[in-house]
């Protein structure tokens, strides 16, 4: 299986191409495979590893778990077989040796991104990959455009993409593009762009002196700060700028929101203390991650409607984050996010009482709006209407339903909104497969902080970043759940396109077949990423 994916919701057409240097018997299929979260090894046909569309040694087009119909011609060892992605249209196409099969009628017409979380074969993030798969003897050597003589073994082609890229065997189909970086659409927020990763999120680590203490350095004014003594057993301290400055919450706790003096303000480029505290304890190493919405100045203002809440919210959609404040109703209500995209983490706190963290995550069961997480706990994720009213957020909206602790009537409340952003932010799920050659997460980017969950049983919140690991392997960890101060475990490499398992960790990679979910943020897409 290759690298690098592509995304549906990106479009394009793409095009690869295989040669089969051996084939003896049983199936080899050829073809693009969905949904990168997945272990890293597994059978197509079995439906339990990957899922996706394929062209067979046989002449069938296949699906997981079928066994096809007829498509094209037969192939077996020395057959070039050309792949053609078209996302523009959700369609595929199959070559052999030049030749397009089946008349030119596609061999898939309706491929589907079939979002949200493992669900047997119908799942998928809408990245695409383009693989093959094969019995034990079988090999096969892929060309991206970077190879036509598929090393040494044909007369090289020298056919280039619709942008004059690559080096192809056989002459690559009108308005395809080879998938490699150049070909990568410019990031929203990346090098090249008016913004960059870190005008919207880092991570600062700083040692605390029990007095007046200025953190700067970050480039913007952050808006959530979430900090953590390193080096001490000291509570996860949770600051924003919407519920004012020295008011804070614990991530590991459930108590309701209080004044502690520490954080005193929020700085162009930072914030400051002056005093004493979990976070600025003398001598002690610290962590902070930051996250900037709109520097404390509130995009919307709503007023209260039947049962949806009064609201002030700070967007910034460019990097799919909005911090929102806003009183419970008591029963089922809408409350406007101002992203433009639909939400695939909401993390909610009740200020006014010891009630949990409330945590929606797309990828959260295959119908995660009936579902929910707890972010102050280990515990496994639950069913319950009384959270989100079993109805999916929007791209305008979120829905709360009566449970207190996201919707208590007249009673105060935070929520940090989050959306994807192609090559800056993904909240995802991916499969274990109880391996020390573990899983392989696409995210698009290279990674400057992950955050995991193990869904379906008791571990906890695992939070990994670059600035505390600034080389691989990572094993330098907090709970997101406990007050503990940072710890080796679980091991696991950034690399320059998402995030690779070396662990048979029951918290990263145990239990093969577990979900998990995660929530990661970059340090540079993938377009510009090198490796680490």
């Amino acid at each position: 299986y290759g690298s690098m994916a592509v995304n549906q919701n990106q479009g394009g057409k793409w095009y690869a191409e295989v040669r089969i240097d051996d084939y003896d018997t049983g199936s080899m299929w050829v073809g693009v495979f969905r949904n990168l979260g997945l272990a890293s090894r597994g059978n197509l046909n079995t439906g339990v590893r990957f899922s996706g569309y394929a062209y067979k040694t046989d002449g069938n087009a296949t699906t997981t778990g079928n066994n096809g119909s007829s498509y094209g011609a037969s192939y077996a060892t020395n057959n070039v077989i050309g792949i053609a992605l078209d996302l523009d249209n959700n369609a595929i196409y199959f070559y052999k040796d030049g030749a397009i099969q089946n008349s030119g009628t596609a061999a898939f017409t309706s491929i589907t991104t079939n979002s949200g979380a493992y669900n047997s074969s119908t799942v998928g993030d809408g990245n695409y990959i383009f693989g093959v798969d094969g019995d034990g003897g079988d090999a096969a050597t892929f060309n991206f455009g970077q190879d036509s003589t598929f090393n040494g073994q044909e007369t090289a082609g020298g056919n280039t993409d619709a942008n004059g890229i690559g080096d192809f065997h056989t002459a690559v189909p009108s308005g395809y593009l080879s998938v490699c970086a150049a070909n990568i659409p410019e990031p929203t927020i990346g090098p090249n762009s008016a913004t960059q990763a870190d005008n919207h999120f880092d991570v600062v680590l700083y040692t605390g002196n029990s007095s007046d203490k200025t953190i700067s350095g970050l480039g913007f004014q952050p808006d959530w700060v979430w900090s953590k003594s390193r080096s001490l057993a000291q509570n996860h301290h949770i600051h924003d700028s919407a519920r004012g400055v020295e008011l804070r919450l614990n991530a590991e706790a459930n108590n309701a929101e209080i004044s502690d003096g520490e954080l005193k303000t929020f700085t162009s480029d930072g914030f400051t203390f002056d005093t004493a505290g979990a976070t600025n304890t003398n001598n002690a190493t610290n962590v902070a991650w930051c996250w900037h919405a709109n520097s404390g100045t509130a995009t919307a203002t709503i007023s209260e409607s039947g049962d949806n809440p009064a609201a002030v919210v700070q967007a910034n959609p460019t990097a799919g984050f909005s911090l929102i404040t806003y009183t419970g109703t008591g029963d089922t209500g809408t409350i406007a996010h101002g992203l433009g995209a639909v939400p695939t983490w909401i993390l909610i706190k009740n200020r006014d009482q010891a009630d949990s963290w409330a945590v929606y995550h797309g990828g959260n069961t295959a119908a995660p709006e009936t579902d929910y997480l707890v972010l102050d706990t280990n515990v496994a994720t639950a069913d319950g209407v009384g959270w989100w009213d079993d109805t999916a957020p929007t791209s305008s909206v979120f829905t709360v339903h009566d449970q207190h602790m996201v919707n208590a009537d007249g009673e105060k409340y935070v929520a940090y909104v989050f959306a994807d952003v192609e090559g800056y932010s993904k909240m995802g799920s991916y499969i274990s497969n109880g391996n020390v050659d573990g899983a392989f997460i696409y995210l698009g980017f290279r990674p400057k902080f992950v955050i995991v969950k193990r869904t379906n049983a008791t571990y906890s919140w695992m939070m990994y970043d670059t600035e505390r690991d600034p080389s691989n392997v990572m094993n330098t960890t907090f709970f997101a759940d406990l007050n503990n101060a940072e710890s080796a475990s679980d091991n696991i490499d950034f690399v320059s396109n998402g995030i690779k398992l070396r662990t048979t960790g029951n918290s990263f990679n145990g239990g093969s077949g577990s979900l998990f979910v995660y929530m990661a943020f970059a340090e540079a897409p993938f377009k510009y990423a090198n490796a680490r």
